[in-house]
């Protein structure tokens, strides 16, 4: 790359962070006194969805962004999280695609990178139709690939939700090291939380098991989420504030995955 065009997508991507929103960095005792406690006995449903988008490259490595996009539009989401989504890379058109989804989507957005290499990066995002009151970045260290967790504090019609997204390591000690601490986290609240990730392994993996009996999956039968193995690896977790009504993937070629959607009703 020449050294010009370098530098200037380095400035480029230093003030995208100082454009980072004030109330994003805002503290979770900050946000629990924002939202303030809606009526109690009121049913609030709710659509959410996780889905590993491949950086927009579908199965075949062929990148098309737009495609991705259509196929989260499909989902009808009102939060969402997203895996392995680029910002400024060479493999993705050095787009802003954290940016440009929300946009397309018409969402309130904020992305946490795993790896950061001059202005690339890369990591999860979370997309929200409700505001996005604070967010914590959890690092997730690895042999093979560094991960991480976005944990953020929604409000929801005056009322915190807390929601971690995350893409879980492909080596099994770790993830029982990252589950545990993670679920140490979500514990420290009462509130309603969501967990939204790629878990590289499915529910039976003896690491997910204490995550799982506090916060069991959506999905009461397992459903296909990375084409072609037969098995759900991508999941939606969720408190017992919420109970499931409906969950089902997408149908869609624009990533190796499929987008996750589950409808909850939310008795707060």
């Amino acid at each position: 790359m020449k050294q010009g065009r370098w530098f200037s997508l380095l400035a480029a991507g230093c003030l995208l962070i100082l454009a980072v929103p004030h109330t994003e960095r805002t503290s979770f005792a900050q946000a629990d006194l924002q939202a303030q406690t809606v009526t109690t006995g009121e049913v609030k449903q709710l659509k959410v969805a996780t889905y590993n988008i491949h950086i927009g490259k579908d199965a075949e490595n062929n990148l098309n962004l737009e495609e991705t996009i259509q196929a989260l539009q499909a989902t009808g989401a009102d939060i969402i999280g997203l895996q392995e989504v680029e910002r400024h890379s060479p493999r993705s058109k050095f787009e802003d695609q954290p940016r440009l989804i929300s946009e397309a989507l018409g969402l309130n957005y904020h992305f946490e990178s795993a790896l950061t290499v001059g202005p690339f990066e890369f990591g999860n995002v979370l997309l929200s139709r409700y505001p996005i009151l604070a967010t914590e970045r959890i690092e997730l260290k690895s042999r093979k690939e560094d991960r991480v967790a976005l944990l953020a504090t929604l409000q929801v019609q005056g009322q915190a939700l807390r929601v971690l997204v995350t893409h879980l390591g492909l080596v099994q000690q770790e993830r029982a090291r990252d589950v545990a601490e993670l679920n140490k986290r979500l514990q420290a609240t009462d509130g309603p939380v969501l967990v939204l990730g790629d878990f590289n392994t499915n529910e039976q993996a003896a690491e997910l098991q204490p995550w799982l009996q506090q916060f069991p999956p959506t999905t009461p039968q397992p459903v296909e989420t990375f084409p072609g193995s037969g098995e759900q690896i991508d999941y939606v977790l969720a408190s017992k504030h919420f109970q499931s009504t409906n969950s089902y993937t997408v149908p869609s070629p624009a990533s190796d995955h499929l987008p996750l959607v589950s409808v909850l009703d939310w008795q707060r």
